[in-house]
């Protein structure tokens, strides 16, 4: 071999060793990287190396934040301090078993175990957590894959994520807001994008309970029926209760149908009530008694209203605007003791079951 070759030779394996390099150098210094250090660290039981690429205590604590302002339209620092304080106690007991769970998780490989960083996850915290964790989902999630990364500046960066929810089996989005740290390496900060990731698994639960109760469905509308028209139509009302101070209510009038051979016994489903300009204000459970075959029966209905939701103080803060709604029958028991009874929830994946009892999860 001549000399000329074996320089080529040796330039190229410097060049791609150099190349190698480089790329290594970029690589580790990528949230893509953080992310796979972290899944390590949960495979290999590593404590130390998960909580240095995952600040568990911010992490919760705004999601916390977050999942209250989307569900009920609250800020966690509310002006009315009886609220805030019922808030702050609330979240004082979640967050810290939050981050104990996950690093029950990261340590065993379950959630719930007897490890030191358990604590006390039997007592009210854990029951709040528990149920948290459940309307966010967090039971039935996958993760899927990185679906992009948007840096914003040289230290901070979003990546989203496909994460695959086994109890709709729908794909939903969640965004991680992640900041550089000294070694160049990453840390999850929190979730950016808690509304809109409840508002996906929202519809996708809506969209698969209206799928799964389609049946049933049809056979209510074929039972009974809540008049909507001429002076048969729902009225609604407000009206104020005395229940030791006074309180704010909607009193709802309306008229149902007995379309079918059977008598009913009773009647019960969600109402939706509207403030004057259509946007949807309120929900809560309806009912109604006795309907004889083939008859219409009358039902009056009331429902004080929460001044410290946003929504319903937006109701109760001007008690002259004129108020709809609307009512939807989610149940019909028979005087022959049968029923049609919709789902109110979905049911549990069994996979999803496994691992909130103890197995591994994803």
């Amino acid at each position: 071999m001549g000399k000329a070759v074996k320089y080529v030779l040796g330039f190229l394996i410097v060049a791609v060793l150099a190349a190698g390099a480089f790329y290594f150098g970029y690589w580790v210094k990528t949230p893509q990287y953080t992310l796979n250090l972290i899944a390590n660290a949960v495979v290999q039981h590593d404590t130390k190396t998960f909580e240095e690429h995952v600040d568990l205590d911010n992490l919760f604590s705004k999601l916390f934040d977050d999942a209250i302002a989307a569900e009920f339209h609250v800020q966690t620092a509310p002006a009315n301090p009886f609220l805030q304080n019922q808030i702050l106690s609330i979240k004082s007991s979640i967050v810290p078993v939050f981050a104990n769970m996950a690093k029950n998780f990261v340590q065993s490989g379950t959630v719930g175990n007897v490890l030191d960083a358990a604590g006390d996850n039997s007592g009210r915290g854990g029951q709040l957590a528990e149920g948290m964790a459940v309307k966010l989902g967090v039971p039935y999630m996958v993760y899927k894959n990185i679906t992009g990364v948007t840096k914003n500046g040289d230290n901070e960066a979003v990546v989203s994520l496909g994460i695959e929810d086994k109890q709709t089996g729908k794909t939903l989005p969640v965004r991680l807001k992640m900041v550089r740290l000294g070694d160049g390496t990453w840390q999850v900060k929190q979730v950016a994008n808690v509304q809109e990731y409840l508002d996906a698994r929202q519809a996708a639960i809506a969209a698969k309970l209206a799928e799964l109760n389609k049946p049933l469905q049809d056979k209510i509308n074929a039972a009974v029926r809540v008049e909507t028209t001429g002076a048969k139509a729902p009225k609604f009302t407000f009206q104020t209760l005395m229940e030791g101070l006074p309180v704010t209510a909607i009193s709802a009038d309306f008229a149902l149908t007995n379309l079918g051979t059977r008598d009913i016994l009773s009647v019960s489903g969600i109402v939706t009530i509207k403030d004057a300009d259509g946007t949807v204000r309120f929900t809560d459970a309806f009912e109604a008694g006795s309907i004889p075959a083939g008859k219409t029966s009358s039902a009056h209905n009331s429902w004080a209203l929460n001044p410290f939701v946003e929504d319903q103080q937006k109701l109760t803060s001007n008690t002259k605007q004129q108020i709809s709604g609307s009512f939807a029958v989610t149940s019909v028991i028979f005087t022959d003791h049968t029923s049609l009874t919709l789902l109110d929830r979905l049911p549990t994946p069994p996979a999803a079951d496994n691992a909130a009892k103890g197995g591994a999860g994803q």
